[in-house]
């Protein structure tokens, strides 16, 4: 080796830029025209499948549009699937012009779809399903490496004959990273969003933050929206700022069945899932087995579960479950079914829970039946959890926000200063929402909620003055 190489300087430098020139940026764009090398916009590839067959290292990008694994009338086998644990991004202006430059990303403007659908010509109630491929995204033996950022996941079928589980997602001994993505109307007969299992415990848990899982079904069982089963050992799992809606399974979850993995959920949403039918364990919210379990500031209401269960959450965890500053409000049956070591405290429970800083109060929230889950002003639950908490949860993660980003610890107009819960400054709101003020009524000018003789007196004693300047 020259000397000029020996140094630890200049190997390291060396080192990076082999690794920079290894680590590729591939570029793909469904407006493009077909037969690029996916080297850039310019020559982006048009189909997502070409650029996941070669790429070994680095990131794919992916500008907006709508993506299929197959042609129309393609084999229903076909899948979206990475060779090697990649990033995988969505979001990107792209050549697509909607943008001011083609490297411009905002995942919930410039939608990326990754597709099930291969006719286009889904219909609503999961009609037309017979084309769809079972998985849209599989994700077999892909490590916490393999990162799936800002993409929207629909329209996967597994409706077998052994094609049964995961119609969105599937991931056989899997970690891997979920951020900003949506599942959205998947169906399979047992995890119609995201099926994963973990077999060895070193790669680690798959962990969701941001996500939606919204309108998918399990014809059968297990969950609707994700279920996640670990045959190793026990390790940390976390759901972040997701929220979970509309999603459906005959038996045992509506959204989420987790078993042997120690979980925590902080600032979810779980609302309007439902599981209809009767088994030993069922829960239209969700299920944790088998491991911790710890649930903060998360909002669970409307959820369905059949008579005599729970349609709340079912904690059948390891140890003492902890439930903190979490809103759990119009579950048919059961609120809560857990372990009588289950600890629960500054939560709002419909029909009282045991417990230091529980209420039992309806928390007003603003428009449940448009799947609206904010806190409306004069909720008991606001400035009325316990800040430790989430502090103590949130500092590991950099999580500042509530499930929406909007920043936690507000004490706006109209909150209760002092509020019901414990901490130092402004405290913490129960449940996924914090609430940030009142929003503002156009007329309603001395501020009192209503449009009245007295805004229209001011609006006429201003007419014709002129406006500061």
């Amino acid at each position: 080796m020259p000397a000029s190489l020996r140094s630890p300087l200049c190997l390291a430098a060396l080192l990076l830029a082999t690794s920079t020139a290894t680590a590729q940026v591939r570029y793909v764009d469904a407006s493009a025209p077909p037969g690029g090398d996916g080297a850039s916009w310019a020559t982006a590839h048009a189909r997502l499948q070409d650029a996941l067959a070669v790429a070994t290292s680095g990131e794919v990008r992916i500008a907006a549009g709508q993506y299929t694994p197959a042609a129309p009338g393609g084999p229903r086998s076909s899948t979206f699937a990475p060779i090697a644990n990649i990033a995988l991004r969505g979001g990107y202006v792209g050549g697509t012009g909607l943008g001011p430059t083609p490297d411009t990303r905002d995942p919930a403007v410039y939608r990326t779809i990754l597709s099930g659908d291969l006719n286009n010509d889904d219909g609503p109630g999961f009609t037309n399903r017979a084309d769809n491929v079972y998985h849209v995204l599989t994700l077999n033996n892909r490590s916490s490496a393999m990162l799936v950022d800002g993409v929207t996941i629909r329209g996967g079928n597994a409706d077998g004959p052994t094609e049964l589980i995961g119609g969105g997602v599937i991931g056989l001994s899997c970690s891997a990273q979920f951020v900003s993505c949506t599942f959205r109307d998947n169906s399979a007969f047992r995890a119609g969003g995201v099926y994963t299992t973990l077999t060895i415990a070193a790669n680690g848990a798959p962990r969701f933050r941001g996500c939606s899982f919204t309108g998918n079904r399990a014809t059968d069982s297990y969950a609707g929206a994700l279920y996640s089963t670990n045959s190793a050992s026990r390790v940390p799992m976390s759901l972040v700022s997701c929220v979970f809606r509309d999603n459906t399974a005959f038996i045992f979850a509506g959204a989420f069945f987790i078993d042997v993995f120690d979980v925590t959920m902080i600032n979810c949403e779980i609302v309007a899932n439902a599981a209809s039918g009767q088994a030993t364990s069922t829960a239209g919210a969700g299920e944790i087995n088998n491991g911790a379990a710890s649930m903060i500031n998360c909002t669970i209401a409307d959820n369905a579960a059949a008579p005599g269960w729970a349609g709340g959450v079912l904690l059948l965890s390891v140890g003492a479950p902890a439930v903190t500053n979490c809103v759990f409000w119009n579950n048919s049956g059961n609120q809560i079914v857990a372990s009588p070591s289950a600890v629960v405290s500054y939560s709002d429970v419909q029909g009282g829970a045991a417990g230091p800083g529980n209420i039992s109060a309806d928390p007003l929230f603003r428009d449940p039946a448009n799947r609206d889950y904010s806190l409306g002003a004069g909720s008991p639950a606001i400035n009325a959890g316990s800040n430790t908490p989430f502090l103590t949860a949130a500092a590991p993660l950099g999580l500042a926000g509530d499930v929406a980003g909007v920043a936690r610890f507000l004490s706006p107009p109209g909150a209760p200063t002092p509020g019901a819960g414990v901490g130092v400054g402004p405290v913490i709101d129960m449940g996924a929402r914090e609430f940030a003020g009142a929003r503002p009524c156009p007329g309603d000018f001395d501020g009192n909620g209503s449009v009245d003789f007295f805004d229209l007196n001011a609006v006429l004693s201003a007419y014709g003055q002129p406006c500061p300047r």
